[in-house]
């Protein structure tokens, strides 16, 4: 599968952190830890140890979502690193050549490029 450029992210992370106003931010200015936890949080944080998680998901989470859908168990459960991943999974694994698919629009840019032959 060929993977088309997504020219916006290319501009952006080339100059977003080297501009005065970056008037391409859709999110939001990050916090430090400080200024998001408790003293008590950051503590805990600071004493986890740190290793590999599972990529798909923790077993709790995704056996609590598939709890939200009749029928479905943790093994039906995917849990992804954003909607950009989950739709960019949804089309590898389910868009095939010669396919026709309708998207509602505004959507993610890259979403719309990416059934794209």
């Amino acid at each position: 599968m060929k993977f088309p450029s997504f020219d916006l992210e290319r501009i952006q992370s080339i100059y977003e952190n080297s501009v005065e106003i970056n008037l391409t931010e859709s999110g939001i200015e990050p916090l430090s830890l400080k200024e998001l936890m408790n003293p008590k949080e950051l503590e805990e944080l600071l004493n986890l140890p740190l290793g590999y998680g599972y990529t798909q998901g923790t077993p709790l989470l995704r056996q609590r979502i598939s709890n939200l859908y009749e029928g479905a168990d943790e093994n039906n459960v995917l849990v992804t690193s954003g909607s950009s991943e989950a739709i960019f999974l949804s089309a590898v694994l389910t868009v095939s050549k010669g396919d026709r698919v309708v998207m509602m629009t505004p959507i993610i840019f890259l979403s719309m490029e990416l059934p794209k032959p």
